[in-house]
């Protein structure tokens, strides 16, 4: 694919998890990336959510956050 937006919807899914796991390890992959960052990436690749999993990511993901300003 040319550009990240032209992936699947659940390749890019998957990169908002991956990235997330980078956050909440502190790994020195994870650049600049931010908790807002990685919600705002997976929201736009939510896609079909049958089972809710991909909103309760997006709701751990901003409970990270949450977290992470206290």
């Amino acid at each position: 694919y040319e550009t990240f937006d032209a992936a699947p919807v659940d390749a890019r899914f998957a990169v908002s998890v991956a990235s997330f796991a980078e956050l909440v390890k502190g790994a020195k992959f994870a650049g600049a990336l931010t908790f807002d960052s990685v919600r705002a990436m997976a929201e736009e690749a939510r896609g079909e959510d049958r089972s809710g999993y991909r909103d309760e990511f997006i709701t751990l993901v901003r409970r990270a956050r949450n977290a992470d300003t206290m």
